[in-house]
């Protein structure tokens, strides 16, 4: 069996904020192709997209820098472990985002410019594993690159897409804003950018099923930007805050089940709601929760850890004032939330900040 790869060729020049997505044109073949990485690249994200099948997932197969370094290392196991190191089964899109989520990128600084090697491909077939099979077929994939001239982070602006349900009450939706981008300053050193918004159909006043969930994210235009549905009613019964398909997600693409994340516009203090908002952002990025609720932790050895996850126990966790902390609730209010010195790392370099030069 072999991995399907790509042959690729980048045709968008990619300035100071990031400005057009690289294009790796979809040809179908079995070859390691080149991505060239601009001198100044302080981050960049790879989204792939292809016809799947429900049980199929795609996903960034192998990334090496000119210098050696790999990137993507474990791929290669998702035949035997699963799908859950590639893309969710079915959606047809994926991301892979360096620098990864791990320690490097608090200490990486400009990423290595020139010709990096990249492979792409997923599995198919049965979810189990002994009946999985390297992914056969077209994919695409898109680079969103984040630049500045010395691939260092001088600060930078967010812009934000609010996509709105035609009837949702946004009389609070102001007010929020004004507590979310002065907490996005504090805690990244990103102002706020331009705010538009975009009325999208009622049906999505609620949101109650995955499939919505999918609807939902396609609706998010191809622009490098926070992009942010609103509903008033989020799965399965409103008690959800905020959701994201995919970390990273798919920044700089829209139409796919992975261009957006949601949040909910439910009763409670507004400050919680934009809380909700970054930290979905922040999932948008890649950062993963500091501490799941199975006790799993994420890879940044600088953010606290938390030992019992019981409902009693929450607020006696060392990470329930981190912004990525799984439940919004605990925290004691926004002047409190903080972000280890990676997570500020990872979010920075991400290609939806527009960045100053």
């Amino acid at each position: 069996m072999r991995w399907l790869l790509l042959v690729v060729a980048l045709v968008a020049a990619c300035g100071s904020s990031g400005d057009a997505p690289g294009d790796l044109s979809a040809v179908e073949a079995g070859v390691e192709v080149e991505l060239e990485v601009p001198a100044g690249t302080l981050g960049f994200t790879v989204i792939v997209e292809g016809d799947v099948g429900p049980d199929d997932a795609l996903g960034v197969q192998s990334l090496t820098a000119p210098d050696g370094t790999e990137w993507v290392l474990d791929f290669a196991d998702a035949l035997a472990n699963g799908p859950s190191l590639l893309g969710e089964p079915g959606t047809g899109v994926a991301a892979a985002r360096v620098p990864l989520v791990d320690d490097r990128a608090a200490t990486v600084g400009a990423l290595p410019a020139g010709r990096w090697k990249i492979q792409l491909g997923g599995i198919s077939g049965s979810p189990k594993a002994s009946e999985r099979a390297p992914y056969v077929g077209t994919l695409h994939g898109t680079v969103s690159f984040l630049n500045t001239r010395d691939g260092l982070f001088h600060g930078g602006s967010l812009d934000l897409d609010l996509y709105i349900p035609d009837g949702l009450d946004t009389s609070d939706v102001d007010a929020m804003l004004d507590i979310a981008f002065p907490l996005v300053s504090r805690l990244f050193g990103i102002d706020r950018g331009e705010v538009r918004r975009h009325t999208i159909p009622a049906r999505f006043l609620a949101i109650r099923d995955q499939a919505t969930i999918d609807d939902a994210n396609r609706l998010a235009e191809s622009r490098l930007s926070a992009a942010v549905i609103l509903t008033g009613n989020l799965m399965p019964d409103g008690e959800i805050n905020g959701i994201v398909n995919c970390l990273p997600s798919a920044a700089g693409v829209g139409g796919t089940a992975c261009s957006a994340v949601i949040v909910s516009l439910r009763a409670g203090p507004l400050w919680q709601t934009a809380a909700t908002m970054i930290h979905e952002l922040g999932h948008f990025t890649g950062l993963e929760h500091s501490t799941e609720f199975d006790l799993v932790h994420d890879r940044l050895s600088d953010t606290p850890k938390c030992e019992d996850m019981s409902k009693s126990a929450l607020r006696s966790c060392l990470d329930r004032e981190n912004l990525m902390f799984p439940s919004a609730d605990v925290a004691t209010s926004q002047e409190t939330i903080e972000v280890s010195e990676t997570q500020r790392a990872v979010f920075r370099s991400s290609a939806i900040v527009r960045v100053t030069n």
